[in-house]
């Protein structure tokens, strides 16, 4: 019988990566001032606002998966730990 493995640190790694994508998204959400580009500055403007609006739902979207990735690495590590508890009293009972 086969099963699934996973490696914590892995399952770190990827959720503190896309947490800093996150942040760093983020970070660069903020619109710009308005740029003086004449008679379409308003155009622009919103183009741009629009822009970093869709940045800033890529940074939620990147740190609430960091944040799942995390919380199934914690799920699987207790799981793992539970299992091999019961595995080690199933050892010792057949021993007896």
């Amino acid at each position: 019988m086969s099963g699934i493995e996973a490696d914590p640190q892995v399952l770190h790694t990827i959720a503190a990566g896309l947490r800093g994508a996150g942040d760093d998204l983020d970070a660069s959400a903020a619109p710009p001032p308005v740029p003086q580009a004449g008679e379409v500055s308003e155009f622009v403007s919103a183009t741009l606002q629009m822009l970093c609006e869709g940045v800033g739902n890529v940074a939620a979207s990147a740190t609430g998966l960091g944040e799942a990735v995390a919380a199934g690495k914690t799920e699987y590590e207790t799981r793992d730990y539970e299992e091999a508890l019961n595995l080690k009293r199933a050892e010792l009972n057949r021993g007896n």
